[in-house]
């Protein structure tokens, strides 16, 4: 396979990213990875595990009913099917507006957690582009032989923020998280085992000594949207999710910013997928990392790698 151009290739790129996938791809596997492989090897997590994908399946199954994708293969050119994380559901789609606008191509766009679609593809899902919130699902693909590390690009940033309902009565507070969680709090974040926030969350608050008193009172969830609707709804205090899911959801406001680590930044990373050089997918990816898909990143809170 032909490698298309990455941003781990030009001088801008932080340090972090390249440490951080020169690590990744050098061993093979991560901490969260590891973690996974764990759980599955005992015997009634690897069933739940084989329930939910049989779950993502039927989804899957339900998406391609719905959007007329039955014969669709992954590299057909006139047509794509891309799996985004949850947290990139709106961005992705409004660029995939704007790319059948451009050139006529339809481009479909199925969003859930990494870690549900990582295990759709390597089921044999025909997706032509997996976006992840996180290197690891990315490298777990590798490891089993889905893709190459040729085919991968990361192409964006984000940050993590405690959120709450709107209409708390607490004061939202201004700049860090160590005063940001009350005394007894219920905080609804991504399963830190398997989901990407969750996964950044718990590095983030181990940072701040936060996580062993914490931990045990997260309300573990399978993405950023369903943490979001929990806070909105008052199901719990408060939420840790990424920035830009805050900035569209009217129901809940910013209660504390985590400061960002220029060491280990919260990448998202694009895998092209399919037989072949899958040249259909490689252009929507270079439209996504070109100017007009850089516009719409930032447009929604975004920061794309094109950036620094």
């Amino acid at each position: 396979m032909r490698q298309s151009p990455s941003p781990l290739n030009r001088s801008h790129n932080t340090k972090g990213a390249k440490r951080r996938f020169g690590k990744t791809f050098q061993t093979g596997s991560s901490p969260g990875m590891v973690r996974a492989s764990q759980r599955q090897s005992e015997p009634g997590l690897f069933m739940f595990a084989s329930f939910r994908q049989l779950v993502w399946s039927g989804l899957l199954s339900v998406l391609i009913a719905v959007t007329g994708t039955g014969s669709l293969q992954a590299g057909d050119e006139n047509r794509l099917l891309v799996f985004a994380a949850a947290s990139l559901k709106d961005v992705v789609e409004a660029v995939a507006e704007d790319y059948q606008k451009k050139t006529g191509i339809k481009v479909v766009v199925s969003a859930a957690g990494s870690s549900a679609l990582a295990r759709q593809v390597a089921a044999g899902a025909p997706a032509d582009l997996f976006l992840s919130a996180n290197p690891d699902w990315v490298d777990w693909l590798v490891t089993r032989g889905r893709l190459t590390t040729e085919d991968i690009q990361p192409f964006a940033s984000n940050r993590l923020v405690v959120v709450q309902s709107a209409q708390s009565d607490r004061d939202p507070g201004t700049g860090g998280v160590t005063q940001s969680f009350p005394f007894g709090a219920r905080i609804a974040v991504g399963d830190p085992d398997h989901v990407p926030v969750g996964i950044y969350a718990r590095r983030a608050l181990k940072e701040l000594q936060l996580w062993d008193d914490l931990s045990k009172r997260l309300i573990r969830v399978d993405n950023t949207r369903v943490a979001l609707s929990l806070v909105a709804r008052g199901d719990v205090n408060q939420g840790i999710v990424y920035q830009t899911d805050a900035m569209i959801a009217p129901d809940v406001e910013i209660a504390g910013l985590f400061d960002t680590d220029p060491d280990a930044p919260i990448l998202y990373v694009a895998a092209v997928l399919g037989e072949g050089d899958n040249p259909g997918a490689r252009r929507f990816l270079a439209f996504l990392s070109g100017q007009e898909g850089v516009e719409r990143l930032r447009a929604f809170g975004f920061e794309p790698l094109a950036d620094r």
